[in-house]
């Protein structure tokens, strides 16, 4: 088929090559040049937007210049007006600061002074005392009022605030509310405040401050119009424009009728909650800009993605918003896109003819040496014979690049294949017969393997063994008889080293010794020490064997045992308590001729087991390269359910043998794996 065929392959390759640069190319280029363009136009909103903060700031400035003169002159009135009043009170004292009835009487006649002053809708009179007990006013509807409850402009107790400032500073000034009557806050007024000592009194002058907001008013409508010819005549790119909105959400420069259905809510919201973090942050205490005011968020406005920047003015509560619709700054770039394309379709037009006429030089010798490959299997590998074709043969004279190099693999393969698979042949028929060697010898080994006891020992002891092997034959053993008095039990249990073939050679051969030397010497120790001489006098390699004899009267109980480099064996009693019984009698037989071996005496007790085991139990491996361990080994024992009458050696080993396997599941078997349990009835 053709998608499968060489040919259209690489024409794939290519053209996918092609693509994917072209693909790069026009990226990179689409990326570079929208990214430029993006920066510019950023750049622009930025400057757009700090013009206008920047214009809109030094007309507030100028405004607070203003400002600031209209209060000092405002200050000055006060305090020249505050400065008579003292000089009057001052008379009327008449300097009877020690005598309290002359004070009371200068008291009532600046009292009376000030009652008198005149009653200006724009201006009044007042004096308060420590009480904050109003002792005089140009308003009669103020004398004797307690103004501890009045606020001044910040929301702060106004008599306690300026009594405690201008007695430290011996005046103060502040705006507040208040009408014809104290409770009554009609009017703004800005005070002066002096500290009158003689008396504790705060003498205080009063001014209408409407005109500030007045002033403040036509200032902000000045500034509205000033902003709006200036935004008004702003263009961003194609289609962008700038607005200003309040912190109550009118437009204070609404944008055009064309633009003004893009502004939603959620724009909206989204720069009031922006504005709002401004508004708390230090710096924006600040009437100017910040170096860097600008923000930027994407937001989906009528279908198409729009940049917003915008700058927040503080003392105003205005928002200056530029924004700019991504269309203005994609547009070049897909205008670049689009001549690209058409570049390199023609750039890969022509290219597929150019490499046509080579991909068919190249397809054609592939094809041929594909069904010579193909014809192959179907050889006679045995023939005396087995030549090439002509035409493959013929290929690496002909062709000196790699279809050459190709072609000379092939051939070398054909022959080398003859070759081989004549190798292969013998080697089959060769493993096929150690094969079924190893199976005979494996069977041999069970045939080895003791057979149950007589009837009259199995009312005494219950015997059950077990022989797992790594390999096809191994070279643990474990042997049971009953000696010629038919009281005695003896039993054997071993580990030899190595593995395979040698090691069940070597086994057979101990388990031979141990046989028939327990015929002639009934003592442990003796027939170890026997066994060692007749293993360790001829052996050239140097093999040696674990092992574990005892001799049990089943009668009694009394066991005697001898321990040569084996695991020692263990005790188990009905309840499933297992120890361990200690002595080493000497070396592993074969190590050294002419060893001594010491018996040991233990005494089982009625349903006690001895457990004999071979080094595979508790060093087998799991997955993650843990041992087994006695420490598991005994766990099993101690298992209610393994332990009572019901209970048998045949049904502990087979349990220990589901739980060994289940440890290490997934784990190969490093060694052969033998247990033997004796219970005494």
């Amino acid at each position: 088929m053709m998608n499968r065929s060489l040919r259209s392959k690489i024409f794939l390759l290519l053209s996918a090559s092609l693509l994917v640069v072209a693909v790069f190319i026009v990226f990179i280029s689409r990326y570079e040049v929208t990214k430029a363009l993006s920066d510019a136009e950023h750049h622009a909103m930025e400057n757009a937007a700090n013009l206008a903060a920047r214009s809109l700031a030094a007309s507030w400035n100028a405004w607070l210049d203003d400002k600031i003169l209209m209060v000092r002159n405002e200050r000055a009135y006060l305090m020249e007006t505050g400065d008579l009043i003292f000089s009057a009170l001052l008379r009327d004292d008449g300097g009877h600061r020690g005598a309290s009835d002359d004070q009371a009487r200068a008291q009532r006649l600046g009292a009376g002074w000030i009652n008198q002053l005149a009653d200006d809708p724009l201006q009044h009179f007042f004096a308060y005392d420590a009480q904050f007990k109003i002792r005089a006013s140009s308003h009669a509807d103020w004398i004797g009022k307690d103004i501890s409850a009045l606020k001044d402009f910040k929301g702060q107790p106004l008599a306690q605030s300026m009594y405690d400032e201008s007695r430290r500073f011996k005046y103060g000034f502040a705006m507040y509310r208040a009408g014809e009557k104290i409770d009554e806050p009609v009017r703004m007024h800005y005070g002066y405040f002096a500290y009158f000592k003689d008396w504790d009194w705060v003498i205080v002058i009063a001014k209408d401050a409407r005109g500030f907001a007045e002033q403040i008013a036509a200032q902000n409508i000045r500034m509205e119009n000033e902003l709006q010819e200036s935004l008004g005549s702003m263009r961003l790119a194609r289609s962008g424009f700038m607005f200003a909105v309040a912190d109550d959400g009118h437009f204070v420069t609404p944008p055009s009728s064309e633009h003004k259905n893009l502004i939603d809510a959620a724009l909206l919201e989204r720069l009031h909650a922006r504005a709002d973090s401004d508004r708390h942050r230090d710096s924006a205490d600040s009437d100017f800009p910040e170096a860097s005011p600008h923000f930027r968020f994407d937001s989906e406005i009528g279908g198409e993605l729009w940049h917003v920047k915008y700058h927040y003015f503080k003392p105003l509560g205005w928002t200056l918003v530029a924004m700019l619709p991504d269309s203005d700054m994609l547009l070049p770039a897909k205008k670049l896109i689009g001549r690209q394309i058409i570049v390199f379709a023609v750039i890969l037009f022509c290219v597929w003819l150019g490499a046509s006429f080579v991909i068919a030089r190249i397809v054609a010798p592939l094809s041929l040496l594909a069904r010579f490959a193909h014809r192959l299997p179907e050889q006679d590998w045995t023939a005396e014979e087995n030549k090439a074709p002509a035409a493959i043969a013929a290929l690496p004279a002909h062709f000196h690049d790699e279809i050459g190099q190709l072609a000379s693999a092939f051939l070398f393969m054909n022959d080398k294949l003859r070759e081989n698979i004549m190798q292969l042949m013998q080697e089959t028929s060769r493993r096929g017969r150690i094969e079924s060697e190893l199976s005979i010898a494996h069977n041999i080994q069970l045939g080895l393997l003791p057979t149950p006891l007589e009837a009259g020992a199995q009312k005494y002891v219950d015997v059950a063994a077990s022989m797992t092997p790594s390999k096809e034959v191994g070279g643990d053993l474990y042997d049971y008889f009953l000696l010629p008095d038919k009281k005695t039990l003896c039993f054997v249990i071993g580990d030899v080293s190595g593995k395979g073939v040698p090691a069940a050679l070597f086994m057979a051969i101990t388990r031979t010794l141990v046989r028939t030397t327990a015929d002639v010497e009934i003592d442990p120790g003796r027939l170890l020490a026997a066994v060692n001489n007749r293993i360790a006098e001829n052996n050239p390699n140097l093999m040696f064997v674990t092992l574990l004899v005892g001799m049990l009267n089943i009668e009694t109980g009394d066991f005697v045992w001898a321990n040569a480099g084996h695991p020692l064996p263990l005790a188990v009693s009905p309840v499933g308590e297992a120890k361990r019984l200690v002595g080493r009698s000497g070396p592993a037989c074969g190590v050294m001729e002419n060893a001594a071996y010491r018996t040991f005496a233990y005494r089982l007790s009625a349903g006690e087991t001895l457990f004999g085991y071979t080094d595979g139990v508790t060093e087998a491996f799991d997955t993650a390269g843990e041992q087994y361990g006695e420490a598991r080994l005994k766990a099993v024992f101690a298992q209610s359910g393994l332990q009572g009458e019901e209970s048998t050696p045949a049904m502990l080993l087979s349990h220990l043998d589901s739980d060994i396997k289940r440890f290490t599941v997934g784990a190969e078997q490093s060694d052969d794996i033998t247990l033997l349990a004796v219970r005494f009835l």
